[in-house]
């Protein structure tokens, strides 16, 4: 399933509830519209995954060199640090973690880092907005990815496994919650 197919089959779904909630208000029948707006509730806070349309996993995440390269990792004891190159050409601290950040990726913008982090013990996918330091957790993963990337709208996350499954993570719904400054 592609990236156009996952959009549209997630828009559809939440157009076709909202259009049954919408009956149902109509014909007054409280508990079917009281699970029609869980039911919205849910798809708008649930994760979208789908396995990537793109051909092999080097072609899901070619510009991952590009979003790292204004990216430092340092991995002391007590924590890891990852600093991005401002524009003024300094680096400065964007997480501390006590914690090990693998594979962060700024997006084209610079507004946004995803990483993996293990806070729970096992691997997770994050978002961070930059410019106020709010994340929110993507997705939990079966097992820590070898690579990862934004896709060229920002919409999704690319993640590569070893196995060479490539896994893309909509990404919408945490773009809503982290509002910029």
């Amino acid at each position: 399933m592609n990236r156009t197919a996952v959009t549209a089959c997630v828009t559809i779904t939440r157009a076709a509830a909202a259009a049954c909630l919408k009956r149902q208000r109509q014909e007054k029948d409280p508990l079917a519209s009281k699970s029609l707006i869980a039911l919205l509730v849910l798809l708008a806070s649930t994760p979208f995954a789908c396995l990537s349309s793109a051909a092999t996993p080097e072609e899901s995440c070619a510009n991952a060199s590009s979003q790292s390269q204004n990216l430092r990792v340092e991995k002391g004891k007590n924590a890891t640090v990852v600093e991005i190159l401002d524009k003024s050409a300094h680096w400065r601290v964007a997480i501390r973690s006590a914690v090990e950040i693998n594979l962060p990726r700024q997006s084209q913008d610079t507004n946004f880092l995803a990483y993996v982090s293990s806070e729970g013990g096992s691997p997770w996918l994050y978002l961070q907005r930059l410019s106020t330091g709010a994340k929110e957790p993507v997705s939990a993963l079966d097992s820590s990815p070898v690579n990862l990337c934004f896709d060229s709208t920002a919409s999704l996350i690319h993640v590569v496994f070893s196995s060479g499954a490539v896994t893309d993570y909509d990404i919408t719904s945490q773009l809503r919650l982290l509002p910029g400054r």
